[in-house]
């Protein structure tokens, strides 16, 4: 077989695995007894500078995800699988594109759903470590 049929078969194959498995990248069902409530809080701390912002007048801000037990909710809205401006950062900073990252698909936590008040409930702090 000659290189450039390989090269077209191989081509051929990563588009065709690429695309399949784009179709409908769907987060797992949760198999745990509670609901999951989730709330985001943006802070911001006005005495230091964002350095890595485009913008020279861009304040440090840090956005807090807090996960909890949450009561069933009406029409509860469920939050996006991943933020849409985290899409861009991972196109930006690491050349993943953002139609990969980005899009409808959503996560099994309601936004700003009531606190679950069944029993007592741990606290787990997690720091994801990027910088």
């Amino acid at each position: 077989m000659n290189i450039n049929r390989f090269r077209m078969i191989s081509i051929s194959v990563l588009l065709i695995s690429i695309l399949l498995g784009c179709t409908n990248p769907m987060p797992p069902t949760p198999d745990g007894s509670y609901l999951i409530g989730i709330k985001k809080i943006a802070l911001m701390d006005k005495s230091r500078f964002e350095k890595y912002n485009d913008e020279s007048n861009h304040f440090r801000e840090i956005i807090l995800q807090i996960w909890y037990p949450a009561r069933k909710q009406e029409n509860a809205k469920y939050d996006l699988y991943i933020d849409p401006v985290l899409s861009v950062a991972l196109e930006k900073f690491m050349g993943i594109p953002a139609f990969i990252t980005s899009g409808t698909y959503r996560s099994n936590s309601m936004v700003d759903a009531e606190v679950s008040e069944k029993g007592d409930f741990p606290l787990i702090l997690f720091n994801h470590g990027y910088g």
